[in-house]
């Protein structure tokens, strides 16, 4: 049954002291699958909104600062594949073990690059990309914020 006629608003699932019986136990286990649910959605919803807002700031940023990269199709592929390829191998990384990330993060990959091919601004830029998406990809940590940070502002 929908959750909508198990728990009405306001509505008293259980008592203190009183026996769960298996309906209400089913109820309460209905009640989990729902907010798991929206917790699912609104995750994915707030950290989709927020690599949309990253990518504005940096399409922005190269409008005003960097006019003859935000032109050339050449090198705006150039800039976000070296970002996509970045975080795609900072994804792989951790899969390996906690011990084993620092060694395995590529973070200053982009800076690095971005740097060589590029302008030391454009990397700059981009160290801040990539250390943003993986801050959401580690969850906030902050020993890998840090790492990546540091390295990438050391590759720029």
């Amino acid at each position: 049954p929908p959750i909508m006629d198990l728990v009405k608003k306001k509505q008293i699932l259980l008592e203190r002291g009183k026996i769960v019986t298996e309906k209400d136990y089913l109820r309460f286990q209905e009640v989990g699958k729902q907010f798991a649910k929206r917790k699912a959605f609104s995750n994915i919803f707030l950290t989709s909104l927020l690599i949309f807002v990253i990518f504005f700031l940096f399409a922005n940023y190269f409008y005003l600062f960097e006019k003859e990269i935000f032109y050339s199709l050449k090198h705006l592929l150039l800039v976000h594949s070296i970002i996509f390829l970045t975080l795609t191998l900072e994804r792989l990384a951790f899969l390996a073990p906690v011990e084993l990330i620092y060694f395995t993060l590529p973070c200053s990959l982009s800076a690095l690059l971005l740097s060589m091919l590029l302008t030391h601004r454009v990397a700059l830029s981009g160290a801040v990309i990539v250390t943003l998406i993986t801050a959401l990809m580690s969850e906030f940590r902050p020993d890998i914020i840090l790492f990546c940070l540091l390295g990438n502002f050391a590759g720029a």
